[in-house]
């Protein structure tokens, strides 16, 4: 099909025609250097990406359950293998670098950077302590992470340069700070906290309050945007930074999802789920949302419709992460590009 499409039947079937007719060997340079650029030089539009990364524990037939971060086509379904042995990632704005931690053999959990292609890893933290979920800056300077390195506290929030240098204590609270999220413009971070709590030993258990909080980016002015009873987990800005997406359980078995207005002073339920819930993000334009439910990864629109499970083939899949939007010469190493073209080519000689 393709072939009947990118060749019509006068050329594809004329070999000769082509090699005895300088004017028709000239149009055939012409529709092959076409055709290159539709692949290889599309606009920053065209080649966006639309694809979900993602942790997976499978089986993966050896008896043994495997780790892997994986991404899938929100379009088609499709998956690929990216990282294996890496639960978690996340990318830089340029799609140029990868964020993960991990757990070592001593049971010790270090932030590590890579660039996309898994080339030049290393450990940006390498502490005692345990040091997970790192977040981006905007801007790619500075790289947000939760730690319990600080003697007498649970969890705080600490600031490192991308080289993992000049790391910083934002939030300094006995009780447990986790979970940050930059605002779009790098001058703010969201995040959940129990520093509120009036019982922090958990009894009786409505005196634990997960809550969502917001500081400048140097941890200084912490306010509060919520206070429930309930338990607020996961903030996640939008990009236009108009709301923050968290969640909220709405009671019984069921997750939810709540819109939250960026000062705390308006909330919009956007979904009620069967099921465990977790792990709930934008995509860069803000017309879709990805979570992980029940060991799925599903996408929904902002209005909580439009649902669809992406990974329903078996494992436990989490960590939804999108992948930035890249442009063709990111997507497209040069070493691909050749190969593309060569496949070009094939296609000219096939008949």
């Amino acid at each position: 099909m393709m072939s009947r499409l990118l060749y019509p039947p006068s050329l594809s079937r004329s070999p000769d025609l082509c090699k005895s007719d300088p004017m028709m060997r000239l149009g055939t340079l012409a529709l092959l250097a076409a055709l290159a650029c539709a692949f290889l030089c599309v606009s920053p539009a065209a080649a966006e990406s639309s694809r979900i990364a993602f942790g997976s524990l499978r089986d993966v037939g050896t008896e043994v359950l495997s780790v892997g971060l994986y991404s899938v086509d929100v379009a088609t379904g499709s998956q690929d293998l990216l990282y294996d042995g890496i639960p978690n990632a996340v990318w830089s704005s340029d799609a140029a670098q990868v964020l993960f931690h991990r757990r070592d053999e001593r049971d010790q959990s270090d932030i590590y950077i890579m660039d996309a292609n898994g080339a030049n890893r290393r450990n940006l933290t390498e502490h005692p302590a345990s040091d997970i979920h790192p977040a981006w800056s905007p801007d790619g300077s500075k790289i947000a992470f939760v730690s319990d390195r600080e003697q007498g506290h649970d969890t705080d929030i600490f600031v490192m340069d991308a080289d993992g240098k000049n790391v910083q204590n934002l939030t300094r609270i006995p009780r447990p700070d986790s979970q940050p999220d930059w605002s779009p413009d790098g001058k703010h971070i969201v995040f959940r906290s129990t520093r509120d709590s009036t019982d922090f030993v958990g009894w009786p258990p409505e005196a634990i309050r997960d809550e969502i909080y917001v500081m400048d980016a140097d941890g200084s002015n912490p306010r509060r945007l919520t206070d429930d009873r309930v338990t607020d987990a996961d903030p996640a800005w939008s990009p236009d930074a108009a709301q923050i997406l968290i969640e909220r359980p709405p009671g019984g078995n069921q997750s939810g999802l709540v819109a939250l207005s960026v000062d705390g002073s308006s909330v919009r339920e956007v979904g009620r789920f069967d099921g465990a819930l977790s792990g709930a993000t934008w995509s860069s334009d803000g017309t879709e949302i990805a979570l992980a439910l029940r060991g799925d990864i599903h996408v929904i629109s902002p209005d909580g419709a439009n649902q669809r499970n992406l990974t329903p083939q078996g494992g436990l899949d989490y960590a939804p992460e999108w992948i930035p939007p890249q442009r063709a010469t990111t997507v497209m190493p040069a070493h691909r590009a050749l190969m593309q073209w060569g496949w070009l080519k094939q296609l000219g000689r096939a008949r």
